[in-house]
């Protein structure tokens, strides 16, 4: 299941992953310090071990980007 498609079902509202996404990168561009918080469940489970990849292809590597917690 793509990150999109997961997080989408999880929260049973679609399209809030890509507009989540724009927010953090217009917060990023802003110069806030962002931390990010990945819930997983049964379903997203299998999306973790791209998260890292998606976390930098996505947001660049950039300092403002405090920290990833996985819950």
């Amino acid at each position: 299941m793509r990150k999109s498609t997961a997080s989408d079902a999880m929260t049973r509202a679609p399209g809030t992953h890509r507009r989540t996404v724009l927010g953090i990168k217009a917060l990023l561009e802003a110069g806030v310090i962002v931390a990010l918080n990945a819930v997983l469940s049964a379903e997203s489970i299998g999306t973790l071990p791209a998260l890292p990849d998606f976390v930098r292809e996505t947001f660049g590597d950039t300092p403002l980007l405090e920290t990833l917690v996985i819950s």
